[in-house]
């Protein structure tokens, strides 16, 4: 099982069943070296997949920083070199989100098992 993160204005949410793994990121992601706490969360998320899907969702976050960016793109990557399905999910009715997205979908572009998605539920 993997725990809920909290960390300054953010809060990762995740929630598991058999088929999926989805993470909540909400609030605000501003803090100077995010990657510190966000690679040993992430590197347990990869561990704790075990063939299941997992999803970024983005919606509920309001501000990411882009020293957030980092551990997120390493760990699209990780899950591609694994052959692990991953979804990032954003809302691009905000404008940092909608920026956010094209940038990691050209990147998720040349991944296999990565996608990018704006919108829906």
């Amino acid at each position: 099982m993997i725990a809920d993160l909290e960390l300054d204005e953010l809060r990762l949410d995740v929630e598991e069943d058999a088929d999926g793994v989805r993470i909540r990121w909400r609030g605000v992601s501003d803090m100077r070296n995010p990657a510190k706490q966000l690679r040993p969360f992430l590197t347990g998320v990869l561990e704790a997949l075990d063939g299941r899907e997992v999803t970024l969702d983005f919606r509920e976050c309001r501000y990411m920083n882009s020293a957030s960016l980092a551990p997120i793109i390493r760990f699209m990557k990780e899950l591609d070199d694994r052959g692990a399905r991953g979804v990032l999910r954003f809302d691009e009715s905000w404008e940092w989100q909608r920026l956010t997205a094209r940038s990691l979908g050209a990147f998720a572009r040349r991944l296999s098992g990565v996608q990018v998605r704006t919108g829906g539920t």
